[in-house]
């Protein structure tokens, strides 16, 4: 299969799983506020973050293991595959029946105080603590990487499309539940049904349709295993990063601010995030084709990938954040029909951060995909704890607009490091620079203070003069964005490319 249909293969699967993650995500405010309101949605939010913890139990191995199947299933040693399979396997079976004897601790510990839940009580906290436990271990250690298996034989997206399929289920049980007022343990028991439930289909499915991939445990090496995990350490402090960024604020805003301030930070996080799961998409889907680039050395070709991708991106991070922040208002109120949930200040900063880690996550796709990742696990593991120590400090003095200020800065220190490292991996592309990048910035911070002077004053006007300017303003950003990162001229090169292709197959 050639890398632009590898690619495109990806891509479809990436898009399908983002386009279901962003159907999913927005029913879940408006549902689960009408069904429950601010304080038990607030609690089950900080339950599910508390919890999440768990997925940083493979250290990544997962991601390290299936990449180092695809090398070697590609080689042909078959042996080595086997082996390895097996092993990891078996190593994440232990880990998995060891942290479900732990989380039996919830049980003994005042969870419902320690989580300043408000409307569960001890009880109904444990149980709903350890059945989301559960469901955690399951989908992200075992699930993850059987599905992850996929890879090897050049089928990564089949792996997504099962992803999409257990996320679409499990969200299916647990909204029906809520729409029949069902408490939160019986939420978190529909959960682990449904991932459970699509455990079993994935490996009949993989069973059928790859049969010499489908995992063992007959085999078992402990040299091997020490060396894996020694490998896919850093990988791990990479998940532990994503706890701290995404989950931590959550308890730490419910811990200072309450409900109210937890509900509305993650309702303007999913708005943003729809953007970015578009963009993750893409980025993600060229995962595959820079690992086998980087293996042969291509860099001419590597160099054109970096080069186009930051382009179409940084052009699709301007204008798709810049026109959710303008539509925010009218989005608030039409969404989850709580107008009071639009805190002008705190939409521009998460703008602003949204932006630079759509940034981040581009450059920070080159270093993960090439196994290059040990500076940006340290990065991005030490910067998150200095950031979680200073939201809670700056919290309680300065409100969440001080909270986003930490989160800023934070995204930007690690996206100059992550930057310095892309330099150095690709040195031998001639063309590397950032000029994009200052272009994205600049771009991103004049659109911001047009929109600092419209929002406060948008969120009393009606609905079609809100909707009529969030429109003018998404195509001025998007027809500054097109000329400014050059997408005329790249798009004239891939017509050229195809028209060039397209003669000589002919």
């Amino acid at each position: 299969m050639s890398s632009a249909r590898y690619i495109l293969k990806n891509i479809g699967s990436m898009f399908t799983a983002n386009a279901v993650t962003t159907l999913v995500t927005w029913l879940e405010p408006p549902l689960f506020l009408h069904c429950y309101g601010y304080a038990p949605y607030a609690d089950w939010l900080v339950l599910t973050a508390s919890v999440t913890v768990l997925n940083n139990l493979n250290f990544g191995l997962q991601t390290y293991v299936n990449q180092e199947l695809a090398i070697l299933y590609g080689r042909g040693e078959r042996e080595k595959f086997q082996v390895m399979q097996s092993t990891a396997l078996r190593l994440l079976l232990g880990i998995l029946v060891t942290a479900a004897a732990l989380s039996l601790l919830v049980f003994a510990l005042p969870m419902n105080r320690l989580l300043h839940l408000t409307t569960v009580g001890q009880h109904g906290a444990a149980v709903g603590l350890y059945l989301i436990a559960l469901q955690i271990l399951i989908g992200n250690l075992l699930f993850g990487y059987i599905g992850g298996n996929f890879m090897s034989v050049g089928k990564a997206y089949r792996g997504n499309y099962w992803n999409t399929v257990q996320r679409l289920v499990a969200a299916a049980a647990v909204y029906t539940c809520a729409l029949l007022h069902a408490r939160i343990p019986v939420l978190a028991a529909a959960q682990f049904g449904a991932y459970a439930l699509c455990l079993m289909g994935l490996m009949i499915d993989q069973r059928r349709v790859a049969p010499e991939i489908t995992p063992s445990l007959r085999h078992w090496d402990r040299a091997l295993m020490k060396g894996m995990l020694g490998k896919s350490g850093y990988f791990g402090l990479i998940m532990w990063s994503t706890f701290f960024a995404y989950q931590l604020p959550l308890i730490i805003l419910q811990r200072y601010l309450g409900a109210f301030a937890v509900v509305v930070f993650s309702t303007m996080r999913k708005i943003f995030g729809l953007g970015r799961q578009v963009l993750n998409g893409l980025t993600q889907s060229m995962g595959p084709e820079i690992t086998r680039l980087y293996g042969r050395q291509e860099w001419d070709v590597m160099g054109k990938l970096y080069d186009y991708s930051e382009r179409l991106v940084f052009a699709l991070a301007a204008t798709g954040n810049i026109a959710l922040l303008i539509a925010s208002p009218v989005l608030v109120r039409v969404w989850v029909h709580r107008p009071e949930m639009f805190v002008p200040g705190a939409y521009i900063l998460l703008c602003a951060v949204n932006t630079t880690m759509c940034l981040k996550e581009h450059k920070f796709q080159f270093q993960f995909s090439t196994n290059t990742h040990v500076e940006v696990g340290r990065i991005m593991f030490i910067s998150y704890l200095v950031m979680s120590a200073a939201m809670s400090a700056v919290v309680r003095h300065y409100g969440i607009n001080g909270f986003l200020l930490v989160m800023l800065a934070t995204e930007i220190v690690q996206t100059m490091c992550i930057l310095n490292l892309n330099r150095k991996l690709l040195a031998h592309i001639k063309d590397f620079s950032v000029t994009y990048v200052l272009k994205l910035v600049g771009l991103t911070g004049v659109m911001l203070a047009v929109c600092a002077s419209l929002l406060p004053q948008r969120a009393h006007q009606g609905y079609w003069e809100q909707t009529a300017v969030a429109l003018c303003v998404s195509a001025v950003t998007a027809g500054a964005s097109f000329w400014i990162f050059h997408l005329n001229r790249m798009s004239g090169e891939v017509r050229a490319r195809l028209r060039a292709r397209f003669s000589r197959e002919g």
